[in-house]
């Protein structure tokens, strides 16, 4: 999102709107939401209500942080998409979308290392979980994580050998393939930067006014 201001119009329209639609996805009914905030041992006993909820949704009032997490809890969702700070709605959706922008990545790389006259003698999947547990976490919170991590962090690591043309070969990481990737994205920008950083490369509108119209006398 552009705007961060946390209780502008618009962004009290975008909570709101995304507020409504996982409530719906979940099959819950303003009062039953608000039914499940108050049972959640979080919630502290405080008293909600389903005008509030409504309000929310319709971009009248603006989604705290801490109503925000509490929301997420029933609804099974990310806060930060609630808050507007990403478009993950799950854990699921923004680990799948990290993977996908990763493997293109690797795929613009390879082709390059292709290009240059390397093969890639060998390629596999190093398979491993990754689970993120926190001190505030309770049992059901653990074992939501480890269903988690089995159903979709069970993703692959690239790792590949390559050869030269004279027969040597090299073993490459995910964490080398990144590195590679970095240095050529700052060399680029750093290049491109340099051309907008150059003044020879622009013609201003009071410099080619006479040239137009002599050019449109003749």
């Amino acid at each position: 999102m552009n705007d961060n201001s946390t209780n502008s119009p618009e962004r009290m329209l975008l909570l709101g709107k995304r507020l409504k639609e996982c409530r719906k996805a979940a099959g819950f009914t303003q009062p039953k939401l608000v039914e499940m905030i108050e049972s959640l041992p979080e919630n502290n006993g405080k008293i909600r209500s389903d005008k509030h909820i409504s309000a929310i949704e319709r971009g009248e009032r603006a989604l705290s942080i801490e109503y925000a997490t509490l929301i997420a809890k029933v609804l099974h969702i990310r806060s930060e998409y609630l808050l507007g700070y990403d478009d993950f709605p799950t854990r699921a959706d923004k680990a799948h979308a990290r993977w996908d922008k990763m493997g293109k990545k690797y795929i613009y790389i390879e082709n390059l290392i292709k290009d240059m006259g390397y093969i890639k003698t060998y390629a596999s999947d190093i398979r491993y979980k990754t689970i993120d547990i926190c001190s505030v976490d309770t049992d059901k919170d653990i074992e939501e994580r480890i269903a988690f991590a089995k159903e979709y962090m069970d993703l692959g690591e690239l790792d590949i050998i390559l050869e030269d043309t004279i027969g040597r070969k090299i073993h490459i990481k995910s964490n080398e393939m990144n590195r590679i990737y970095e240095d050529i994205e700052f060399m680029i920008k750093c290049r491109i930067e340099r051309e907008f950083n150059d003044p020879s490369r622009y013609i201003y509108a009071e410099d080619t006014k006479g040239t137009f119209d002599k050019m449109r006398n003749e």
